[in-house]
């Protein structure tokens, strides 16, 4: 049966070859071994792919040698296929790839060193090790960087040896290394090779990758260095140091003085270094100098990030450098308002409104505010006790130096579009919050822009219109009624949405408005319709209800997502059917996001089996996103677990890899315990998005086996936020057990990396008010 398709891998097409090879690997491979090894000499690499795809069904052990043994070839394209092939079989081949590590074929031994390195396995560690005391100094340049791969924190005693050693053509790769591993060890070794003009590039790297500050004051210094190069090395690597230190210390909700010591070892040569830089043609040093700029307080500093602010390709960046220096940019933005245009000035909002944000941040932070609940006009909220005291003033004051400059620059603003802008960045839900304080509606600020509003509420511009009902109704309540009625007759459809939002938010309180907001059901306006549809949601009231369900005949596919979505928030069991009933006409691909919001709705009814047959349903939707919609619906379903298990692990084997990330995650969110092998093995994917879900299911299942797994991770620069929090909730899980405790501090107290020990200690110091803040980052 196979003769027809192996003639076919001598045709001199190239498709027919790779069509036989894919047809091969459907069948038993291992009687074919011998011709499939032979193709991976093909020419193409399209063919030699195809051969590597098939050889991944046979019998490791039958393999295994053939491999070993292609390894020998002269031909280049057989070796390379050849180790692709053990990379794939993995653990495996580890200890076959060890034994010729002895071998005479000094070729053979660096093929062999750099497959072990692309394993990435730990197992391999003793023979990299012993690689590196090979004869041939090729062979220990390709066990130096091996052992950058496979990353085992072990491996930082034999390097610094090197870096000790005599030989120059390995302390270079030796250097890196140690980067890789970022382990502060290796720090005291590195800085004396600084002076050395051969190894201080290579050096300034490896810091910046070990990310720790005590490294500061040196990389500064070389941002004067005279060569280019190490200029540009301790940019970058000063850019890393200060990300990775302050992401950590955040992490442990630990107050530093990191951007006293950056400012104390910062020189005014550095500085020009880096407003040069900011204007470099590669984009990678010009982001860089921008980010550093926003940690220094010198005021060219500042000038240069709001110059930055109007160029394209750095305004972002500039932006988040603009906001790291707080509440000092605040006089900057004002100047640089008044000289700039249309564009510039919607980004001096942006940044305007964001530090507002951050601002009020920090004072809820200091002194949550919360809604008064008993107040029927829906006016204020509760003052906050002691918000103007001693110990917040400044907070305060700053806040309020924010709203003042919103008002300046309305009152000033001769374009209506950008005040419409300033009242949609006031009616934001923090701005709101704050300014319904009783203690804030007492202030003249507050009148003031009562004022202003009320002048745009009489503006030709209908943005402007709608932005000012918009923010009168959230800030005067029941008191603003004639206006909102009268804005639902206004002639522009945006002023009409503005006030049937608010009246929707003022009926949940008072239902006899409750025929306003359904009237505006039958608005010619689709955007007035859809604004109706999502405020009859928070009305829980059988009209509203019953209203929603005529609704969701409408034509415009916004509206009828936007009633799906909110029919969601009523209990009412007719809701299935009436899903059910709408499901089989929603089919096109332009209606995956209705289908999306069917299983959202379904998602919150997972006590009916309709329900959930109809979930199972869409876990085959064509659409991957409709898929991801639906496992994300079952992760709910909390009472029937063991009902939904089955489905969503089926949904691991997904074509597309964010559906398998949801199904980790529901799984995790359902704390299926018996899922924690293959959790695991997720671990080891090469989807990051995957890794980061399996990290997190392992800590809500409270996974004891994933200790092992999960302190080493701690290092690991895209995944020691995710190992972090997984840590905190898996000792949450067992109520912080003495025994789990001190198995969690013995394991990082034994890591070799200090780092992870101070992350492993932060964990288990943690308070409830700690941890409840992480896992809102």
């Amino acid at each position: 049966m196979y003769e027809d398709d192996l003639e076919l891998l001598d045709s001199p097409d190239e498709d027919i070859r790779c069509a036989a090879l894919v047809r091969l690997a459907d069948r038993e491979v291992n009687w074919i071994l011998e011709p499939l090894m032979l193709t991976l000499a093909d020419p193409s690499w399209r063919v030699r792919k195809a051969a590597i795809k098939a050889l991944e069904k046979a019998d490791k052990n039958r393999l295994i040698p053939l491999l070993m043994k292609a390894l020998r070839e002269d031909h280049a394209g057989v070796r390379n296929a050849a180790m692709e092939c053990l990379v794939n079989i993995g653990k495996e081949a580890i200890g076959p790839l060890c034994e010729v590590l002895s071998d005479p074929d000094k070729d053979l031994r660096i093929f062999a060193v750099n497959t072990l390195g692309a394993i990435r396995d730990p197992v391999a560690y003793p023979c990299l090790i012993k690689a590196l005391t090979d004869p041939e100094k090729n062979v220990c340049h390709a066990a130096i960087d091996a052992l950058a791969k496979i990353k085992d924190p072990r491996a930082v005693d034999p390097l610094i040896q090197v870096v000790q050693g005599e030989d120059i053509w390995l302390k270079l790769p030796a250097i890196s290394t140690l980067g890789e591993l970022g382990d502060p060890r290796a720090i005291p070794y590195l800085l004396p090779l600084a002076q050395d003009f051969l190894f201080k590039q290579t050096v300034i790297e490896a810091l910046g990758a070990i990310g720790e500050e005590t490294s500061i004051p040196l990389v500064i210094q070389n941002l004067e260095d005279p060569d280019p190069d190490v200029q540009k090395a301790a940019l970058l690597a000063l850019k890393k140091i200060l990300f990775k230190t302050d992401r950590i210390n955040r992490m442990m909700k630990k107050d530093t003085s990191l951007r006293r010591q950056f400012n104390q070892a910062f020189t005014s040569g550095a500085l020009n270094y880096l407003l040069r830089a900011a204007e470099d043609e590669n984009p990678e040093i010009a982001e860089a100098a921008v980010f550093l700029l926003g940690w220094s307080e010198a005021p060219e500093a500042t000038k240069t990030l709001l110059k930055l602010l109007n160029q394209e390709r750095l305004s972002d960046s500039a932006m988040e450098a603009l906001l790291n220096q707080g509440t000092r940019i605040l006089s900057g933005l004002e100047e640089h308002y008044e000289f700039n245009e249309y564009d510039q000035k919607l980004r001096i909002l942006e940044c305007l409104n964001r530090l507002g944000w951050n601002l009020l941040l920090d004072l809820e932070e200091k002194e949550p505010i919360s809604m008064d609940s008993g107040d029927r006009l829906g006016g204020n909220f509760e003052s906050v006790e002691g918000i103007v005291s001693e110990g917040y003033s400044e907070g305060l004051k700053n806040v309020l130096k924010v709203l003042q400059i919103f008002i300046d620059f309305f009152k000033k603003e001769g374009e209506e579009e950008i005040q419409a802008e300033i009242l949609r960045g006031l009616a934001s839900e923090r701005f709101i919050k704050f300014l319904r304080l009783q203690t804030i509606s007492t202030l003249p600020l507050f009148r003031e822009l009562l004022v202003l509003i009320e002048e745009a509420l009489q503006s030709q511009d209908a943005f402007l219109r709608a932005e000012a009902i918009k923010l009168m109704g959230q800030l005067k309540g029941a008191t603003a009624l004639n206006l909102l009625h009268l804005a639902t007759k206004d002639l522009d459809g945006r002023v009409r949405a503005a006030a049937v939002t608010q009246l929707g938010g003022l009926a949940r309180r008072d239902p006899s408005l409750l025929d306003s907001v359904i009237l505006a059901l039958s608005d010619e306006d689709p955007k007035v319709r859809e604004q109706a549809a999502l405020a009859l949601g928070s009305i829980p009231e059988s009209k509203a209800f019953e209203a929603l369900i005529q609704a969701i005949q409408d034509e415009d596919f916004r509206v009828k997502r936007a009633v799906i979505n909110t029919l969601g928030k009523f209990k009412n069991l007719r809701i299935i059917d009436t899903l059910a009933g709408i499901l089989p006409y929603c089919k096109r691909r332009e209606d995956g996001t209705l289908r999306v919001a069917i299983c959202e709705v379904l998602g919150q009814f997972l006590n009916l089996e309709k329900s959930i047959t109809l979930l199972r349903e869409m876990l085959t939707d064509y659409d991957f996103v409709v898929r991801r919609a639906a496992v994300y619906a079952l992760g709910n379903a909390k009472d029937h677990r063991e009902r939904v298990k089955g489905f969503l692990i089926k949904a691991l084997e997904d074509s597309h890899w964010s559906v398998q990330e949801a199904a980790v995650k529901s799984l995790g969110k359902l704390e299926v315990k018996d899922c924690e092998d293959l959790f695991l093995r997720f671990l080891n994917h090469p989807e990051t998005g995957l890794r980061k879900a399996a990290i997190q299911a392992l800590g809500e299942i409270g996974s004891e086996k994933a200790l092992e797994t999960l302190i080493p991770l701690l290092v690991d620069e895209s995944l020691c936020e995710e190992a972090y929090e997984a840590l905190l909730i898996l000792i949450d899980k067992h109520n912080r057990s003495e025994v789990l405790t001190l198995l969690m501090e013995e394991k990082g107290r034994s890591h070799p990396n200090s780092r992870v020990y101070r992350l492993v200690k932060s964990i288990l110091n943690r308070d409830d008010h700690g941890r409840s803040q992480s896992r809102g980052l």
